[in-house]
């Protein structure tokens, strides 16, 4: 961290730079637009939320997660702009965390509300015992088994 810091002090004077540098830098390595950046970040950010509070997709909690990251990276676009006097288009920043949100959005609610992500277990059944003394305890003589 203190060397994305260093960054943004040696090229912009300091503040937030080094978000937005790194931001740059990402899509330059990647060949990525920003948009097509924020759903693969949201994407990977709702399964590792997934995996690392050990929830399901149809719980909240990954999803509220995704959410804040979003926020969090918006008001730090927000906060960037603002040191470098730049105009502020908040249309942008809401479009920004739509394109976060909306796979993980609808991933949560197709896992909550939808047998999409339900294991289907075959044909194979496990023979439940029956219980002591039932009929089928009784073989065909009549005897207890």
């Amino acid at each position: 961290m203190q060397r994305l810091a260093t960054l943004g002090n040696r090229t912009h004077g300091g503040g937030m730079y080094w978000y937005m540098d790194l931001k740059t830098q990402v899509v330059a390595a990647t060949g990525l637009s920003m948009d097509a950046l924020h759903i693969h970040i949201g994407m990977a950010a709702f399964v590792i939320a997934c995996f690392v509070l050990r929830r399901k997709a149809g719980d909240l909690a990954p999803f509220l997660l995704v959410l804040l990251l979003a926020i969090t990276g918006e008001m730090l676009d927000l906060q960037g702009q603002l040191s470098r006097e730049l105009p502020l288009d908040m249309v942008e920043h809401v479009h920004d965390i739509v394109n976060t949100t909306a796979i993980p959005f609808f991933v949560f609610l197709l896992a909550r509300f939808s047998a999409v992500f339900e294991r289907k277990l075959g044909d194979e059944t496990e023979p439940v015992a029956p219980a002591a003394g039932s009929d089928a305890d009784i073989g065909e003589t009549g005897d207890l088994a």
